[in-house]
């Protein structure tokens, strides 16, 4: 049974911190999926139709534990997968996904390519096979929902 979740979520000041290439990369609004079966898995990232201009977006997919401070430095061992960043209305990725291990969780970190670029945004996780897959947003960088 196909399971469909969107959040939305804002680039503003304190929370926008561009792309992996960053120091501030970490300041991104961060959200956790955690799929309950093996599964494909859709991540979109999308600006709103009446945004006054499209920022270069892109969305990042790292293996991470919830509650653990974020390091900012990408690494190959946490990355999961990644898009270009383009100047567009959507950007997706499409990726096989197994459950996370123990105390383990896929983090979604949605960007603009450069920092300080301030705007809202809806992320949207679907899949076709898992219907049992959540989706929550950080409440503060890099920290999961108690």
């Amino acid at each position: 049974m196909a399971r469909k979740l969107a959040l939305t979520g804002e680039w503003a000041p304190g929370c926008a911190g561009g792309c992996p290439k960053n120091e501030t990369y970490g300041l991104n609004p961060q959200f956790f999926l955690s799929p309950s079966q093996p599964a494909s898995f859709t991540i979109t990232v999308s600006q709103p139709a009446d945004a006054p201009s499209l920022l270069p977006i892109g969305v990042v997919l790292l293996n991470r534990e919830p509650n653990a401070p974020f390091k900012p430095k990408l690494s190959s061992k946490r990355l999961v997968a990644k898009t270009n960043y383009k100047a567009t209305a959507t950007q997706s990725l499409t990726i096989q996904l197994e459950p996370p291990a123990a105390g383990k969780c896929y983090a979604i970190l949605p960007s603009t390519f450069e920092p300080e670029q301030y705007g809202r945004f809806t992320l949207t996780v679907s899949s076709d096979e898992d219907s049992g897959f959540t989706l929550m947003a950080a409440t503060e960088p890099g920290r999961m929902q108690k």
